[in-house]
């Protein structure tokens, strides 16, 4: 008697090994590809800040373009004592308060990377706090700031043109031996974070920004 070979089942069964296993191994693939883009991932946290030496607050502090301006500070962040000052409008109930260097360390966020391979750390960070809202923070994040350390003992200050949600990848991909840098952005809906858009910051010889790339999230 001839047997009669099910060909229906067996392409049935063998779809629902191969699909499911080869979605695994792409998949697989993208998150290693994604892990080996990323030379250095920064966390914009104080958990991440615990071991950073003081030090680096100072290097930044002592660097800062504009740590002499009065920055806006909004009512819900001011004390007694600076609503009594000249600087405090009661009708708009904002003030325009310098900066303290204690003030300044509450309110940085810090990551250290080396992104223009000269063997030097070169200090990323953001401020947040009082002083972020509305001076350097939106509602799609918060500048990013760069100090990027030179040989001879200095550092350039690098303002990039860009509002982030951490964190930061700095990329094995480089522009001019500079390392590509990509940054996350969002909108906050019923208290939802969306990731909407992905910016990639690239540099010239000069260490300026001189290329923003935007992509959208679908």
């Amino acid at each position: 008697m001839k047997k009669i070979i099910n060909w229906p089942l067996i392409l049935f069964i063998g779809l629902t090994i191969c699909l499911p296993a080869s979605f695994y191994l792409l998949n697989s693939k993208n998150n290693n590809e994604i892990k080996e883009n990323c030379y250095k991932k920064i966390e914009f946290t104080l958990e991440s800040q615990k071991n950073i030496e003081p030090k680096y607050y100072d290097i930044i502090w002592d660097n800062l373009e504009f740590k002499n301006q009065k920055l806006t500070v909004i009512n819900e962040n001011l004390t007694e004592e600076e609503k009594q000052s000249g600087d405090y409008d009661k009708e708009t109930e904002i003030a325009k308060i310098k900066f303290t260097k204690d003030e300044f360390e509450n309110s940085v966020r810090l990551g250290l990377a080396d992104i223009n391979k000269d063997g030097l750390n070169d200090y990323l960070y953001e401020i947040q706090g009082r002083f972020g809202y509305p001076n350097f923070c939106g509602n799609k994040g918060c500048s990013l700031f760069i100090l990027v350390s030179q040989k001879n003992g200095s550092y350039k200050h690098v303002e990039c043109p860009v509002v982030f949600i951490g964190p930061i990848c700095v990329l094995k991909s480089e522009t001019d031996e500079f390392k590509n840098i990509e940054l996350l952005n969002y909108t906050i809906v019923d208290k939802q974070i969306n990731i909407i858009e992905k910016s990639i910051l690239k540099f010239d010889k000069n260490e300026n920004v001189y290329n923003l790339e935007r992509r959208i999230v679908k």
